[in-house]
């Protein structure tokens, strides 16, 4: 049973919270009707893990109680995905309570623990004590004011007010999200501020990969060519999928047929496992017959370095 919901909005004096309070298990209908009719004439909703937890959860009541669903058709923005998106490689829990105090600066005092809440509600059915709800109702009053910090947060990280504000590997996170929302503009200048402020090595090479494969969709070769050979001479490690982009640009853009089949020996030379290896060889064959054909006098040569 959902016996406490609180509701937030915007209004003329500012912004309101309403609770709704089933005292005893019997008042769970007139709760819900008093919610329905607050609902009623609502144009969209916004949540915290609404969509795996809140709305169903009150869908479900609804329907036992025999009341019409008041929200159907209702665009509904839950916060715990774009939340994801922008501060989970940087904060790892995402939790509303991690992001109150880590993003909004927020400190709760006096605050209990949500796992106490259902203990205490309980309590407070057998004796009805106002005390024992006193917490609960406070908790759940700081979460929707809570939400609707970050919703006020999102919109002004998405609407280019404060997103100069985000450390560069959030404002990389939000940049990804921003691509993924179809704003390439937003997220091409996000990814390239946070390159220049400064990313983690692993998030850095996966930017600078990420920068290189739009260049190259650009068809701007050269510059993606220039961040290949820079990553691939800075990574302490072997990176295949590198080389290969450098392969391809020196066999098929640049022409430098030369250079292309030393790319492909020395993939070879670095590989253990076969079967990428054998991708490989392939490329090695098909370079060496094309430089053979360039190269009528020294054919032989070329192919003895076969294997």
């Amino acid at each position: 049973m959902a016996f406490l919901i609180g509701v937030g909005r915007w209004s003329g004096d500012g912004f309101v919270v309403e609770q709704y309070l089933m005292r005893d298990y019997h008042e769970e209908r007139a709760m819900l009707v008093a919610l329905q009719e607050r609902l009623a004439h609502a144009d969209g909703l916004v949540t915290f893990n609404g969509k795996a937890f809140d709305l169903p959860l009150l869908q479900s009541r609804f329907v036992l109680a025999r009341q019409r669903w008041p929200l159907d058709g209702v665009v509904h923005l839950d916060l715990l995905h774009p939340a994801r998106r922008i501060w989970q490689r940087r904060l790892g829990d995402c939790s509303l309570a991690n992001l109150e105090s880590h993003i909004l600066g927020i400190g709760r005092q006096n605050d209990i623990p949500g796992r106490l809440i259902p203990q205490l509600y309980f309590r407070y059915v057998r004796t009805q004590d106002p005390e024992a709800i006193a917490g609960i109702l406070r908790h759940n009053r700081w979460d929707i004011e809570t939400l609707a910090r970050l919703a006020v947060r999102m919109g002004e990280i998405f609407s280019g007010q404060s997103s100069d504000d985000l450390v560069p590997l959030d404002l990389y996170s939000a940049g990804k999200y921003a691509g993924a929302l179809g704003e390439q503009e937003l997220a091409v200048r996000w990814s390239e501020a946070a390159l220049l402020g400064g990313l983690p090595d692993n998030v850095e090479l996966e930017a600078k990969k990420a920068k290189a494969s739009r260049l190259k969709r650009e068809r701007r070769y050269t510059e993606a060519a220039d961040l290949w050979q820079g990553l691939s001479e800075s990574s302490e490690g072997f990176l295949e999928d590198v080389h290969e982009e450098l392969a391809i640009y020196y066999e098929h853009r640049k022409r430098d047929l030369t250079e292309a089949l030393r790319l492909s020996e020395s993939a070879l030379a670095q590989l253990r496992d076969q079967a990428a290896a054998q991708k490989w060889k392939n490329r090695r064959a098909r370079v060496a017959r094309k430089l053979a054909r360039c190269c009528l006098a020294e054919p032989g040569r070329l192919f003895d370095r076969q294997s």
